[in-house]
Order: structure tokens, then sequence, then C-alpha cells
């Protein structure tokens, strides 16, 4: 969370958590086991990491040998992870939500337990 010991927080640390809430509670929205969801919890905190070490995410999926299925959606937004990541890092419309299989509500919800999460960690930096 801190560069240095004394420094302020980085600024990434809210949206990486924001993420990583929200992907957890798109899984388990869509009936994920507790593994599932901690691995999506991952997936979302991990996104940020190419802008926090300055490295391509590519180099660091590499070095970190992460299962398959995050290490797709880190890298090319592909199957359930990849999609709800890409919805975590824009404004969708309805349209892409119901695209992905994701109510109105249900994203609401999700929006709210991570901005919530998200709160947490700050206060707590």
């Amino acid at each position: 969370a801190r560069q240095q010991p004394d420094g302020l927080p980085n600024l990434l640390l809210p949206l990486a958590a924001r993420r990583g809430a929200q992907l957890e509670a798109l899984c388990k929205e869509a009936g994920g086991e507790r593994d599932d969801c901690d691995v999506a919890f991952m997936t979302g905190v991990f996104s940020l990491l190419d802008r926090l070490l300055q490295m391509p995410m590519q180099d660091i999926v590499a070095d970190l040998h992460l299962p398959p299925n995050v290490a797709d959606a880190l890298l090319h937004h592909t199957g359930p992870l990849g999609s709800w990541l890409r919805l975590a890092e824009i404004r969708p419309t309805e349209q892409e939500l119901s695209d992905a299989g994701i109510s109105p509500t249900a994203w609401w919800h999700s929006q709210l337990n991570a901005y919530h999460w998200a709160i947490q960690v700050g206060r707590n930096v």
C-alpha cells in the first residue's frame, strides 16, 4: 500500500480494492464457491499490477505462474473473470450487463459492496 514506510498510500490501492471486491461479489452472485470467489478477488486486485510495477502485464503474469483462467482474464479479458474485469473497468450499459448475464440489481449490489470494501481498506492504511 505504501511504497515508502513514511509515504502516502498508493492511489491505486482503493481502485484495486474496489475491483477485487466487485469481482468477488459478481462471482458470489454467479454461484461461485469460496475458492472461486477468492480467485475472482485476486484477479481484480492484480489487474493494476502493471501500473503499480510499471511492467507489462504479460511479464507479471509469466512471473507469477497464475492459473490459466486468471492469466487469460488479465491479458485478454476472456472467460467469466475477464468479462467481469472488463465491466469493472468501464461504466457498462444495461446491454453490456445483459450480455454478461448480470442484472442491473446484481451490478448495483456488487458496486455497493466494492465501494464499501475500498473505503474500509482506505481507512486502514
